[in-house]
């Protein structure tokens, strides 16, 4: 298969887990996982006051990989992270007990300039990092209120569903691949 297909493989099952956010069905497991979390009134969950759609605030990243035989694909949405970890090559300043980490998504925030460039031409602004001063990912899952320009395709949507790809060739200095959310890479650097 090759890069474009995967490319593609990434945006239509994070476009379709984005737009199963849309189904009543959704809508209405979000409502009851939002009353589980909070003591609210049955019939009043709210947020700052005002009535809340779940699925238009709710939202999550992504990281996904796809393994073959010789190579690594990385799907990344929003600031969840994949790193490869290799043994260092012959012109790298490691010691060989040591590993080499291998960058293979880059967080999609606001601060970005080609992030934030689309997010102004989709009318929004980032405020302290911010899309429109609340939200700190310009890629997501869910996050609708975020893409409700319908005179926009979704790779230029304040907020895209159109995931970053990046593919590393594997060989025996490959030793794994470590993904995970942004809460480890708050704490730790890759």
């Amino acid at each position: 298969m090759a890069q474009s297909n995967y490319d593609k493989v990434f945006e239509e099952v994070f476009r379709k887990m984005d737009t199963m956010l849309d189904s009543k069905t959704a809508v209405e497991e979000l409502k009851q996982l939002y009353k589980n979390g909070k003591s609210t009134k049955e019939d009043q969950v709210t947020l700052a006051g005002l009535p809340v759609n779940h699925a238009e605030t709710s939202g999550c990243t992504a990281c996904c990989a796809i393994i073959t035989q010789d190579k690594v694909y990385v799907g990344n949405l929003g600031d969840s992270r994949a790193v490869l970890a290799k043994t260092p090559g012959p012109d790298n300043d490691l010691r060989k007990d040591q590993l080499e980490a291998i960058d293979m998504s880059i967080d999609m925030k606001p601060d970005l300039e080609s992030e934030r460039r689309r997010i102004i031409a989709a009318g929004g602004e980032v405020l302290m990092g911010r899309v429109d001063g609340a939200l700190s990912l310009s890629a997501a899952i869910g996050d609708k209120q975020y893409k409700r320009r319908h005179d926009l395709p979704p790779e230029r949507q304040k907020v895209t569903i159109v995931p970053q790809v990046n593919i590393q060739n594997l060989n025996k200095d490959c030793k794994f691949l470590i993904l995970a959310c942004d809460g480890i890479w708050d704490c730790r650097s890759s």
